[in-house]
Formats: structure tokens, C-alpha cells, sequence
């Protein structure tokens, strides 16, 4: 599993919005990534999860996720998928 925090959480999907100002992101071995507020300890809120997430670019900056974010159940009370794009960015140290 990897884990990192205080990156900065933006979707993508259906327009640009900031889910989380500060937070740390997991991912494990499957492909299943969560976003965590704080450090991501057993106090700290789960904001977005997504499965199948894929690595579209990784830079010194900012990381952009895509992947299948769950979005309620179907009528057969399967879970239903909606495709979408995390864009992660690390805070600059001394930025202004």
C-alpha cells in the first residue's frame, strides 16, 4: 500500500471543485485509492474513494488519478461507477 499526505484533493469530473484543502491519499495493490482528511488516522474522514485508479501523470507538483468512483446503487442493487479524475497537489513548501 502506498501512502502519502498533505496533498491538496481536486475532481475533475463533471467540473473542477476542491474536495479537500489538506489530506493524505492510499492506495493499495488492487487498484482501490481513498482519500483521507489529516494524516489518514482511525480519527480522520475517508472524503473520495476510487477503484481500477490509474496513474495518468506524476510530476515534482501534482499527481492526476483517473479511475471509477462509486455513485449510489443501481436497481438491482449492484454499486454503480462514474468514470473520474483526481488531481492531487502537493503544497509548495514556502509558497506564496
Amino acid at each position: 500500500m502506498i501512502q502519502s499526505k498533505r496533498f491538496k484533493l481536486i475532481t475533475q469530473k463533471p467540473k473542477p471543485k476542491v474536495v479537500c484543502e489538506s489530506g493524505s491519499l492510499s492506495v493499495d495493490r488492487k487498484g482501490y485509492a481513498n482519500f483521507f482528511t489529516g494524516n489518514g488516522g482511525e480519527t480522520d474522514k475517508c472524503v473520495a474513494e476510487m477503484d481500477r485508479a490509474r496513474i495518468e501523470y506524476a510530476g515534482a507538483a501534482a499527481i492526476l488519478l483517473s479511475g471509477m468512483q462509486p455513485d449510489g446503487c443501481k436497481k438491482n442493487g449492484s454499486t454503480k461507477y462514474v468514470y473520474q479524475e483526481w488531481l492531487l497537489i502537493y503544497p509548495q513548501e514556502g509558497a506564496q
